[in-house]
Formats: C-alpha cells, sequence, structure tokens
C-alpha cells in the first residue's frame, strides 16, 4: 500500500471509525465496514442512516477515483442511479473529479460524493423523489453534462470536442472543434480550459469512447477532419487494428 493511500486511510477511519475491515485485492485496496451519517443539504431535512458499504482504491489512484458499492441490501437493484454491476452511480466521471479535487482525499470524496447520494437514496426511499436535480443515469447523463456545459446539442459535436481535448489538450490558437470558425480562444475557450484543467487521462479517454460508440451510427456527419482526428486516436491508444 502506498504511503500516501495509507495516510488517507488513517483520515478517513477517525472519521468513520467503523470502516476498519482493509485488505487487498489485485491491484486494489478494499476497505468495508458500515458508513454512519448524519446529513443535510440546503432546505432538505436532516437524515441519519448507516450503510454497509465496500470502497475499493485501484493502486492507480487518484488518477482514477474508488469504486463504491452498498454492501448489506440495503439500496433496491433497480434503482436508477445503480450501475449495473453492482457499483453506485455516484456521478458523471468529470463531475466526480470536480467534486474530489476540491479536497484531494479519500474522506473528501466520501464527504463530498457518498455521503449525497446515500441521502439522496434515502430521501428518495422516504419521500418518493430525489432531492437534488438529478441527472441522467450512465451515458446519457454525460451527454447531458457536455450539452449543458457546452451548449452544443449534437452528439457528433460533443465528440468533436472530446476528440480536440484527446488530441491536442487546449490550444487557444487552433480552430475550435465546434465548428463555428472561430478560434478556440474567441469561441469555447473557458469551457475547454476547464474540462481540459479537471479530466484525468483515463475520464477523457472513457467518455471519448462512449461517445464514439454512441456516434458510429452517424459517421457519414463526420467531417474529414473529424474522422481523420478519430483514426489518429485509435491507433494511438491501440484500440484499432492496424
Amino acid at each position: 500500500m502506498k504511503g500516501k493511500i495509507r495516510k488517507e486511510i488513517c483520515e478517513l477511519k477517525q472519521t468513520y471509525k467503523c470502516l476498519t475491515d482493509i485488505s487487498h485485492r489485485k491491484q486494489e485496496t478494499i476497505i468495508k465496514g458500515p458508513l454512519s451519517f448524519e446529513a443535510s443539504f440546503d432546505e432538505f431535512p436532516v437524515i441519519v442512516e448507516c450503510f454497509d458499504i465496500e470502497l475499493a482504491i485501484p493502486d492507480s489512484y487518484p488518477e482514477v477515483l474508488p469504486i463504491v458499492r452498498e454492501t448489506g441490501g440495503r439500496i433496491d437493484q433497480d434503482y436508477e442511479h445503480l450501475n449495473q454491476d453492482g457499483t453506485l452511480c455516484l456521478t458523471t466521471p468529470i463531475e466526480k473529479r470536480l467534486l474530489f479535487l476540491e479536497q484531494k482525499s479519500l474522506l473528501g470524496f466520501v464527504n463530498l460524493l457518498v455521503i449525497p447520494y446515500l441521502y439522496g437514496y434515502s430521501y428518495w426511499k422516504k419521500y418518493g423523489h430525489h432531492p437534488f436535480g438529478e441527472r441522467a443515469h450512465g451515458v446519457e447523463g454525460i451527454i447531458q453534462y457536455y450539452q449543458d456545459e457546452l451548449g452544443l446539442s449534437g452528439n457528433v459535436h460533443i465528440l468533436a470536442m472530446l476528440a480536440f481535448l484527446f488530441q491536442f489538450g487546449y490550444r487557444g490558437h487552433l480552430l475550435c472543434p465546434c465548428g463555428s470558425g472561430f478560434k478556440v480562444r474567441e469561441c469555447h475557450s473557458e469551457t475547454l480550459l476547464k474540462l481540459h484543467k479537471y479530466h484525468s487521462n483515463h475520464t477523457l479517454r472513457n467518455d471519448f469512447l462512449y461517445l464514439l460508440s454512441l456516434c458510429l451510427e452517424k459517421k457519414e456527419e463526420f467531417s474529414e477532419e473529424l474522422s481523420k482526428q478519430i483514426d489518429r486516436i485509435l491507433k494511438k491508444e491501440k484500440l484499432r487494428k492496424k
């Protein structure tokens, strides 16, 4: 176990004293135990609850963030914000990183992501609706995030933005991939700079591949430059056979 992770686990256990079952499996550190909390958000009521959770911290943390499961069978299997593999769909990958980077620790991850999720589920279970403005689940929620951030509606346009970021990062002097004809610094500068800053290679790669899988049936809408860009990215990432 890396020294950084060991230190952050100790900090986490000081606040949540029942998270004491620590083990190692493959390339992960696993923390299990009851997670008790008393929380309220904005005008919503205080909820006191306890859920058994499993926190799987990859060796590549913090490049790749932990995966969380509820292990006590409390969360309904048909709950819309539960992934098919049983992991909690805390939020979109980029929003998860944005929140994590506010404190950059396992304790912050639990406080800013896991507790609000469990609070939201508990509220939904009691009152029949979500307390927060919930995004759609899965890929649909990822698309919704980019639509809101970029002000673009077409998936192909969003794919072009992600392909640009994946290949170039932030380049203010290049033409904006949205197709406006303006340079990035005169168009989507603020948003692209934000995405470049907060995405990790892992989250950007995954979001690009999600969008690409959705857009393949619309290949006729790809510009010549976008098609070439996608080919270059896939070859570089060794995702397409030569």
